[in-house]
């Protein structure tokens, strides 16, 4: 059997037929941005995506993560980040823990550093979640592995500050003027793509590299596809968002607007979303699977 074709206006190069682009361009070069860089530049950006998540969300957003860690560490991983379990029921599994408090920036990043560390690993081993937290409590019994985490979080702490004092400055304000934070590491395709979040209406990605024309041009396509992606998942998105974080920068677009403009005429949504249901097979089950609670509803 056959299946559609992937349609142009989702495909690249894109660089002489999107508006978008040259647009955003501009913004980019016009901004001034961090020059900052940690010795880890995809760790830390993973980083950086969980410690926005973590600080914006009122409910955890990653409960399938916390319950695959030993208890001792996920229950350390959720206080540092400023939630609870609801005072009416301080056994409530992660996926209910609320948020109680701010937290400082360096609690933030400490968790979300030792966390983004051991995603690797949480999605990589194991069919299960069981499988997942036996390896990880003997991984975690040996004094080396927790003082390497720490040495990496030191070595790019100067960066995520100076990173999180320009996030604070507004892109904080903007992303949060989006609507809640609903779900985070938002799973399509079985779990075989992952979204950075979806807030309000918008599927939002996260970026914190330097973006020069094939980088913004690779960012607008994955964000189009996962909002696209999203609606068999059962989410309601009609914006795109792309956070440029090392620029400050939060662009927000109308699905149907973009879309649009990547075509150079209207572009049909409903294809779009019929061709990438063949794009990828699923995952087989594991931590991102049957275990996978990052939807919070």
């Amino acid at each position: 059997m056959s299946h559609p074709q992937l349609p142009r206006w989702l495909r690249s190069p894109i660089r002489d037929r999107c508006d978008w682009l040259r647009q955003t361009r501009n913004l980019v070069h016009r901004a001034t941005a961090v020059p900052a860089v940690a010795p880890h530049g995809q760790l830390f950006g993973s980083t950086f995506e969980l410690c926005t998540v973590l600080d914006l969300a009122e409910r955890m957003p990653y409960p399938h993560l916390l319950d695959a860690l030993p208890s001792f560490e996920a229950i350390w991983t959720a206080w540092r980040t400023g939630f609870a379990p609801p005072l009416d029921d301080p056994a409530a599994n992660f996926g209910r823990w609320n948020r109680r408090e701010a937290v400082s920036p360096a609690w933030l990043h400490a968790a979300g550093s030792n966390l983004a560390q051991l995603m690797p690993m949480l999605y990589r081993f194991g069919d299960t979640v069981e499988a997942n937290r036996a390896m990880l409590e003997v991984w975690n019994s040996r004094a080396e592995s927790f003082t390497a985490r720490r040495q990496i979080a030191r070595g790019e702490a100067l960066t995520f500050h100076a990173f999180w004092r320009l996030h604070t400055a507004g892109p904080r304000m903007m992303l949060r003027a989006l609507g809640s934070v609903r779900a985070a590491d938002v799973p399509f395709r079985g779990g075989h793509r992952m979204g950075d979040l979806i807030a309000g209406t918008s599927m939002v990605e996260i970026k914190t590299g330097r973006m020069e024309d094939q980088q913004l041009a690779e960012a607008v396509l994955q964000t189009v596809k996962y909002a696209l992606l999203a609606e068999a998942e059962g989410y309601d998105v009609s914006d795109v968002v792309i956070y440029l974080a090392r620029y400050g920068l939060v662009i927000q677009t109308p699905l149907q607007d973009l879309a649009d403009d990547l075509a150079g005429g209207r572009a049909d949504l409903a294809d779009g979303r019929r061709a990438l249901a063949y794009d990828d097979p699923p995952w087989p089950p594991n931590a991102r699977g049957p275990h996978h609670q990052g939807r919070i509803e």
